[in-house]
């Protein structure tokens, strides 16, 4: 189950906690092997937690200057 995709899970919720975005995914799958005493198990459920980290933006630093008007005219 390890394999599967976001969009493959059974129940999604975006939640917030203490004001960060959690994203939780449940996945069922059917048991195809089980360890020993659990030869009962039917049904794996995984749980999957996602805190995605906020987006830093930046953007290209502004330069302003003051030049005189006569030094930019190629004129």
């Amino acid at each position: 189950m390890g394999g599967l995709e976001p969009d493959q899970a059974a129940a999604t919720s975006t939640d917030l906690d203490h004001s960060r975005s959690v994203v939780r995914r449940i996945y069922l799958g059917e048991a195809l092997a089980a360890p020993e005493g659990w030869e009962h198990l039917r049904t794996v459920l995984r749980v999957e937690v996602e805190t995605p980290r906020p987006r830093v933006t930046t953007s290209p630093p502004v330069v302003a200057t003051q030049l005189d008007s006569r030094r930019t005219d190629r004129d």
